[in-house]
């Protein structure tokens, strides 16, 4: 059986209309086979998935799993993946993991074929990079991280505690209420502020590329 779903609406604020009611629902889609189109679902499990122009919280497949201008969160494939112009958050393939043009934080699979395509952390047996494709992150930079970090660590540590002075000892005074209060407020502010700022440079820098990925989000 084929559940097939596609929507008439759309634009952004229809997009959004459909990802809020069907998050909210958190009806799962379970079928042999999901085909979305211009669509949102929350969690969707089938033997396989395919998605166009579509978003999903989790997609959890026995066999393959096509993603063409689609977004998920986490991605699990029983077969092979193969992503065009999609994005990712965490990616999983028990086979081939094949990305033209799109963009995941951290992919697990046994053979990567990345075209074009951007990836934060890649641990896979066999990587085949074309294009102007960039990974961060490997396997083998991700161990040889780990193990610096975990060599040196305890060696900081154990060095600090052996012959830095102790922090001298300092008289606790107690600050009115109203004095605490407006500390608080202003290290709120600031922490508001700069989480605002961050995120309107990740914004500007990232606009042209989630346009290019999504078009959908810019009608």
């Amino acid at each position: 059986m084929t559940n097939t779903t596609d929507t008439a609406h759309r634009g952004l604020v229809g997009y959004m209309n459909r990802a809020w009611r069907s998050l909210a629902a958190d009806d799962p889609s379970n079928s042999d086979a999901v085909e979305l189109r211009s669509a949102a679902l929350g969690d969707v499990h089938s033997r396989r998935a395919s998605l166009s122009r579509s978003a999903a919280r989790t997609i959890h497949a026995e066999q393959d799993v096509t993603m063409a201008l689609s977004a998920a969160m986490q991605v699990h494939a029983g077969g092979d993946a193969i992503i065009t112009g999609g994005a990712a958050a965490a990616l999983a393939a028990s086979g081939d993991v094949r990305m033209d043009g799109g963009t995941a934080g951290v992919t697990i699979s046994r053979q990567a074929h990345i075209d074009s395509a951007t990836i934060g952390l890649l641990i896979a047996r066999d990587v085949k990079l074309s294009g102007k494709s960039r990974v961060l992150i490997t396997a083998r930079e991700a161990l040889i991280v780990g193990a610096l970090i975990g060599t040196l660590y305890p060696i900081i540590r154990y060095l600090l505690q052996r012959f830095a002075p102790p922090p001298p000892e300092r008289e606790v005074i107690k600050l009115p209420w109203y004095t605490r209060l407006g500390l608080w407020l202003a290290v709120l502010a600031l922490r508001v502020g700069i989480t605002a700022l961050i995120g309107l440079v990740i914004y500007r820098s990232a606009r042209g590329r989630i346009k290019r990925l999504l078009p959908f989000l810019a009608r």
